[in-house]
């Protein structure tokens, strides 16, 4: 619940008026004269600036680390760290705010809920300093050719209030926004000489060559059709195959929009037909039940069985999930969006939005260079640092000759190409948790990077995914709703309730724990938990927030 929570507020931007925290800073805030706006150190005499993070194994040594090196050499400052226990951030967090003992002047933790402590004051409004562009210099600098962008940003920043908290970061990347992908075992299609499966009932055929012909060839049915987990990455398969029957959104606990009018997918006519498709699935035995009990690493370790081959198909956001030189990975190719029986072929679409803000709190002395330190941070070098390293040393600009992942399907030149390894210990950056400014067809982002070598290189594979499901989203979704802390604190325990009950009964109906006959008790019961009530403060929020 305390993760649900935490991604909830992040994702809503939960606000009220947070005057009280401009009333304590004012009492404090020391006057340091700056520097003109890009010239280096930001402030003409040094400074110290605390920042507030959370435990991260990949870190090798916050202090010591090189862009922190970087940082306080360009900025001009000494920057100190604390550092909270991943496990019990948020509740510390909450613990210093109610007893008011000082955090540090800067707060980096994304993953721990901080928007729900703004409307204590804890955290200072920025949109004067984003309104600002001698404070906002390298922001306006990213944005100066696209007023549409910056204005995106900015409205999307905001919080019900009409106030910017926190210094936001903005770094789509293609994969992560169509994150719902199947990926089916090529090396099992050509030998049992299978066409690739395009509507649901193809793929039905086809999972059940794949567990009736011994495609693994050791002469016993233990092939695994189709598995998925229940926390993995975009690796539940109700939440994957539920898109031939309807569009499907669980980044906004299923809401979908029809005329700015908001229900939920997951009591209508075509859903639970969706779930008679998994459940027929399952009782032929093409679905491993295994996928509604298991974790995220319980699949893995099917997956990468150093017996045999086990699994014809799979549902997962990438194949990171194998190790980097599977065996078993090399079996798997992409499995466009299939159509259902009633024409309906979607993909899930999470448009990125400026997200995992990094705020300034109200016990800092010198906000203004905090703010001007952070808006460093959009510089396109700086933002290249804290994603792929060091530059010209983790990663590099020489790419004469080569071509970007995305080069063919999006037409973003290659920028640069990976050289060491930081997706383990390092000491090179502070892996995405402060502001960045990536933008999508940037050949300095994540779409420009260098096709590697090694073609099962899972962000390689993600690439040759990402242009089957392109633009397979309806044309109205919901991208983004604020609630103010009132609307969340109505919503939190419905959301749950319901939420509970709607992944039980899911899960049973398609395991046959739960006959469908007691379909439309499913229904009412959701209603009696409070449905409607959740859906009615959802509509208020989501016409605020589309300015409504």
């Amino acid at each position: 619940m305390k993760r649900k929570i935490a991604l909830f507020l992040a994702a809503a931007c939960i606000v009220s008026i947070a005057g009280c925290g401009n009333e304590t800073n004012t009492e404090t805030v020391q006057k340091v004269e700056m520097n003109e706006p890009g010239t280096f150190p930001i402030a003409k005499e040094k400074i110290t600036l605390t920042i507030g993070v959370e435990q991260n194994q990949m870190v090798e040594d916050w202090k010591t680390n090189a862009l922190t090196k970087e940082l306080e050499e360009k900025a001009g400052v000494n920057l100190e760290f604390e550092i909270f226990p991943g496990a019990d951030a948020a509740s510390k967090v909450a613990a210093r705010v109610a007893s008011q003992t000082a955090l540090p002047d800067i707060m980096a933790l994304a993953n721990t809920g901080l928007e729900s402590h703004i409307d204590s004051g804890t955290f200072l409004p920025v949109t004067e300093y984003y309104n600002n562009p001698n404070m906002a210099y390298y922001f306006n600098q990213r944005v100066a050719e696209d007023t549409e962008k910056k204005e995106f940003l900015l409205r999307n920043a905001k919080s019900p209030d009409g106030e910017i908290y926190g210094v936001f970061r903005y770094a789509p990347e293609i994969g992560n926004e169509y994150p719902n992908r199947m990926w089916i075992n090529k090396t099992w299609l050509d030998k049992l000489n299978l066409p690739m499966p395009t509507t649901t009932e193809e793929y039905y055929n086809t999972l059940k060559a794949f567990v009736e012909n011994d495609p693994n060839g050791n002469g016993k049915k233990d092939e695994i059709g189709l598995i998925g987990s229940t926390d993995g990455w975009a690796q539940q398969p109700q939440d994957t195959l539920m898109n031939a029957f309807l569009y499907i959104d669980p980044s906004h606990d299923y809401l979908v929009p029809e005329n700015g009018k908001l229900s939920v997918a997951y009591n209508k006519p075509e859903y639970k037909k969706g779930l008679e498709y998994l459940n027929r699935l399952l009782s032929d035995g093409l679905l491993s039940p295994l996928s509604f009990t298991q974790d995220r690493s319980q699949l893995a370790a099917i997956a990468e069985n150093p017996e045999i081959q086990m699994v014809g198909s799979l549902v997962a956001g990438s194949l990171s999930l194998f190790t980097a030189n599977s065996e078993r990975k090399k079996d798997f190719i992409a499995l466009p969006p299939l159509t259902g029986p009633e024409g309906a072929c979607f993909a899930t679409y999470r448009p990125t939005m400026p997200s995992a803000p990094t705020f300034i709190t109200k016990w800092c002395k010198n906000p203004e260079v905090a703010f001007r330190m952070l808006d460093y941070m959009y510089d396109e070098k700086m933002s290249m640092w804290q994603r792929f390293g060091v530059p010209e040393v983790d990663w590099s600009s020489d790419v004469e000759g080569l071509k970007s992942v995305y080069e063919d399907s999006l037409g973003v030149e290659c920028g640069f190409k990976q050289v060491n390894n930081i997706m383990d210990v390092n000491n090179s950056l502070w892996p995405n948790v402060f502001p960045a400014f990536r933008d999508m067809r940037s050949p300095m982002s994540i779409q420009g990077i260098a096709t590697s070598e090694n073609p099962y290189d899972y962000t390689i594979m993600t690439a040759s995914a990402v242009p089957f499901h392109l633009d397979k989203q309806p044309e109205e979704i919901v991208e983004r709703i604020a609630y103010t802390t009132e609307e969340y604190q109505q919503i939190s325990d419905l959301v749950n309730s319901i939420n509970t009950y709607r992944k039980e009964s899911v899960a049973r109906f398609i395991v046959g724990d739960k006959p469908f006959s007691e379909w439309d008790s499913y229904v009412a019961e959701l209603e009696s938990i409070g449905l409607e009530e959740f859906i009615k403060i959802a509509q208020k929020a989501y016409d605020r927030t589309k300015g409504e």
